[in-house]
């Protein structure tokens, strides 16, 4: 190894306007492009006494907390020392934690709706300048965040990881062509998984962009409802839903007629009513032969040397092989839902007051959307997909410092950056998505 290692490197702390993130200019250039402080302004109105900050600065000052990964509100203090940064932001100061605090527990339920209008007015504005949806499948599922203060609304309900634990229960929506959030709301931690799945899943349509023509759905489970789906057959909307195989369920799946699709895997169907039910209903039936490894994908029902999966479905143009796989694209959802919780860090509840804790919610919601639309609209290649924590490290994670010229200022970031082609390319894509969009 060469160097001299006994050399002295002496120190000081005199260098001035230095940042670590000199690649978030290109996020907010981005939020710059989609008109994203007007559309702020023009939905949310939060009722306060002190105004130092604005409501759109202070909702931007948490979006930026949140993409660059900053995982509690007190913490903040990585990015209030950060002149670069605040030039990118237009701020002479950052907020406080105190300041960012109360701007969350002064938020009311009419709040919550106000953030859903932001995130699905953005969504119309990207998909319509970029994909014009016709086509979309809509990805259903829920999840358990645990806390461990005295949050509002946290119940003991569900909690596979920490039984017996206080957790909240949201209930989440994404569309699956595009990995775009539509729709979400915080529930009490004793909520079942269906707890208000029908006005919630109205809300999911009333949300999506006119352009639109077919949607599929596809849910755990916890969404095996009759009521569901009648909704979603009235409203001409294909689904496949995992059933919950009953005794009297799982009678008729022995005489079924299967065929082979994979090694050890067979499938067949027939037509099923539950007792609750006005109908029978195509079910779609999966088996797998059982051996001495566990299968995690297939279900803990068994019968004879066979493990089995039923799903429920009124997609009549896909053969039983076709509707498996289709059902089996939604195991994407539970990354998208691990990254909001472990790299978004919505899993780090901010409050222990329940109303704040859902704006929180949405505000997460809303820092994934901007991020999965500057990945997808303006990255390539393995960066096109990547979660956000590889994103700040190759991307938004630039040495660099402030430099005055004459009347402006230029972040001048180092040479040594790997990548600069690539910050040149987001930069000019930048200006193009801002033409496209206004």
């Amino acid at each position: 190894m060469g160097g001299d290692w006994n050399r002295r490197i002496d120190y000081d702390f005199k260098a001035r306007s230095l940042t670590a993130n000199g690649g978030f200019l290109l996020f907010v250039r981005f939020l710059k492009s989609l008109g994203f402080d007007k559309v702020v302004k023009a939905h949310l109105e939060v009722k306060r006494s002190r105004r130092r900050y604005s409501t759109v600065e202070l909702f931007t000052c948490l979006i930026s907390m949140i993409v660059l990964g900053v995982e509690r509100i007190s913490h903040r203090d990585c990015l209030g020392e950060d002149r670069a940064f605040l030039q990118m932001l237009r701020l002479e100061r950052f907020p406080s934690a105190s300041a960012l605090y109360r701007f969350l527990r002064a938020m009311y339920v009419f709040n919550i709706g106000q953030m859903a209008r932001i995130t699905t007015d953005l969504l119309h504005q990207v998909n319509g300048a970029f994909d014009g949806l016709r086509e979309v499948t809509l990805d259903l599922d829920s999840t358990v965040l645990t806390v461990y203060g005295k949050q509002g609304g946290a119940r003991v309900g569900y909690n596979p990881h920490k039984p017996g634990k206080r957790s909240y229960h949201p209930l989440l929506c994404f569309i699956a062509e595009t990995g775009d959030y539509l729709y979400g709301k915080l529930r009490k931690g004793d909520a079942a998984s269906a707890t208000g799945l029908i006005p919630f899943f109205k809300k999911c349509l009333g949300r999506l962009p006119q352009t639109v023509e077919r949607i599929r759905v596809r849910a755990d489970a916890g969404f095996y409802s009759g009521a569901f789906f009648d909704l979603l057959e009235a409203r001409d909307i294909g689904y496949a839903v995992p059933a919950r195989v009953t005794r009297r369920l799982g009678q008729r799946l022995t005489p079924v007629s299967y065929a082979p699709v994979a090694a050890d895997i067979e499938v067949g169907e027939l037509d099923y009513q539950a007792t609750s039910w006005d109908k029978a209903r195509r079910m779609v039936v999966i088996r797998k032969r059982l051996t001495n490894r566990p299968d995690p994908q297939m279900p803990l029902f068994t019968l004879e040397c066979y493990s089995y999966q039923v799903i429920a479905t009124n997609i009549t143009d896909m053969p039983p092989g076709k509707v498996w796989e289709f059902y089996k694209g939604r195991a994407v959802i539970e990354n998208r839902i691990e990254e909001v919780k472990n790299q978004f860090n919505l899993s780090k509840i901010p409050s222990s007051d329940y109303m704040a804790n859902a704006c929180y919610f949405q505000m997460v919601m809303v820092a994934y959307n901007l991020t999965n639309w500057f990945r997808r609209l303006l990255l390539w290649g393995e960066l096109r997909k990547a979660e956000v924590a590889i994103l700040r490290r190759k991307v938004f994670t630039i040495a660099g410092k402030l430099v005055r010229h004459g009347r402006g200022v230029v972040l001048s970031l180092t040479r040594a950056f790997p990548r600069q082609e690539m910050f040149e390319s987001v930069l000019a894509r930048v200006g193009e998505v801002s033409l496209q969009i206004g």
